[in-house]
C-alpha cells in the first residue's frame, strides 16, 4: 500500500513537501519510504472512514504533529491562513 500511495502522490510528502525516495539518501528535503507514515486525511476519530480515498504517505513528523486535525487546520495552525503550503496542498 506505501508504493501505491507514493505513486499516487508523485512521491512527495503532501504536508512537508519532502519527496518520498525508495532508496535513502540521507537528504533534509527527503524522506525514505520505509520511514514514512500512512496518515488519515480526515481522521478516523472524525470520519470513521479507512478506505484508501482517505490515506496520504507522508513523513513521520508531519504525522505526528497533525493529529486529530484536517489538513486545513493543521497548516492553518503550522503555516497560517492561506500560506503557500497550503495552496501547495491544495492542488
Amino acid at each position: 500500500m506505501m508504493f501505491r500511495l507514493a505513486e499516487e502522490q508523485n512521491k512527495w510528502c503532501p504536508y512537508t513537501g519532502k519527496a518520498i525516495t525508495f532508496y535513502p539518501t540521507g537528504a533534509t528535503n527527503e524522506v525514505y519510504i520505509k520511514d514514512c507514515e500512512i496518515d488519515h486525511i480526515i481522521p478516523m476519530s472524525r470520519s470513521f472512514n479507512d478506505s484508501l480515498n482517505n490515506k496520504v504517505l507522508c513523513s513521520p513528523e508531519a504525522n505526528q504533529n497533525k493529529r486529530d486535525r484536517i489538513p486545513f487546520e493543521w497548516f492553518e495552525e503550522t503555516y497560517g491562513k492561506e500560506s503557500q503550503p497550503w495552496r501547495e496542498f491544495e492542488k
